[in-house]
């Protein structure tokens, strides 16, 4: 398996795993660009893959193409990758996750209980911050890119951190598929 299939199941396996046996189709024609590009990111007739409801398009072509959007951040973060700060990114986006993705379970729990009252809010700024500032700055790119896509900030922002998280864990290949998907052809 080439590194764009690698990084791309990867991605998937984290991300949307409804859509992990089309991860390497995905990502060859995602890094083809021009039509082939174009026509992944359109919306399909059927169900919603990924389950966040992309228009139903192939959530993890919006990913690849919020990454695309973000690589030149990504980039810079990943090769600060250390020793010393490996796991601590880690720790924070593991935190991050934990947090928002109960914070959404909570949300879709209350929404079903009394649809007419929520009053749940987004998660404080200061929760967000803990974060290094690079991984803050990478999630929201990412992030702005798939509520772009029709994801909400919610759903974007977890979507972001389980991403980021797969390249974190195999930087080296992960710069390797960025550059693949962001040239030019």
């Amino acid at each position: 398996m080439d590194i764009l299939s690698k990084v791309a199941v990867a991605i998937a396996r984290q991300v949307v795993p409804d859509e992990i046996h089309q991860a390497q189709l995905i990502a060859k024609n995602f890094a083809k660009g021009g039509k082939s590009r174009k026509e992944l990111l359109l919306p399909v007739k059927g169900g919603e893959l990924g389950g966040f409801g992309v228009d139903e398009a192939s959530l993890l072509a919006w990913v690849f193409h919020a990454l695309a959007e973000a690589a030149p951040l990504l980039t810079g973060f990943l090769l600060s990758k250390t020793l010393e700060n490996a796991n601590l990114i880690i720790r924070e986006i593991r935190s991050a996750l934990a947090t928002r993705e109960s914070s959404h379970q909570s949300q879709v729990r209350s929404s079903q209980q009394q649809e007419a009252d929520i009053t749940s809010s987004p998660l404080p700024p200061s929760q967000f911050l803990t974060a290094p500032k690079q991984l803050q700055q990478c999630v929201v790119a990412v992030s702005n890119a798939l509520q772009k896509a029709g994801l909400s900030s919610q759903e974007s922002e977890i979507v972001a951190y389980k991403t980021i998280n797969a390249l974190w864990e195999d930087a080296p290949d992960a710069l390797v598929f960025l550059r693949k998907i962001t040239e030019r052809k």
